[in-house]
């Protein structure tokens, strides 16, 4: 289960890391954080980046299954 843990938390900095210049964000910043606290961060991105039911449907099932 911890291997899950680490690939999904490589995925979303990955993500991440090519996304946020695209909005005008800084890609280290959320990549650092996407690698700390996973889906979290990836739920409080999108909504920052107007993707607002996407990321808040991932943060409440974050919220949910922790």
């Amino acid at each position: 289960m911890r291997i899950t843990g680490l690939f999904v938390s490589l995925a979303v900095a990955i993500y991440l890391w090519f996304d946020a210049p695209k909005h005008g964000k800084d890609k280290w910043l959320w990549a650092i954080l996407g690698v700390l606290f996973s889906t979290i961060v990836l739920g409080i991105y999108l909504i920052k980046t107007e993707r607002k039911g996407l990321g808040w449907t991932i943060l409440i099932l974050t919220i949910l299954f922790y």
